[in-house]
């Protein structure tokens, strides 16, 4: 997944980024408790929808997908050969 290199991506807001990983912390808990061991699904977004997105959101939405990209690939580490 490539970013458009052309768009402004700021830096996040602190506040937000916090909001975002607390989440993410409750949802990773949540999957726990279900023992879901699946592998993640791959991210699915139209690039070009983040040009109509504000700043502040673009970066949100693209620290989110960053994050879950990392996911996908700390799964296909941790489980080899496994689709």
């Amino acid at each position: 997944m490539k970013f458009p290199e052309d768009i402004e991506y700021p830096e996040l807001d602190p506040r937000k980024k916090a909001e975002i990983d607390e989440l993410h912390g409750r949802i990773l808990a949540m999957q726990a408790q279900r023992h879901d061991q699946q592998r993640p699904p791959p991210p699915k977004f139209k690039m070009e929808a983040l040009r109509k997105l504000e700043p502040q959101e673009r970066s949100a939405v693209r620290y989110v997908l960053e994050m879950h990209l990392r996911e996908c690939h700390e799964w296909e580490k941790a489980h080899p050969g496994q689709d």
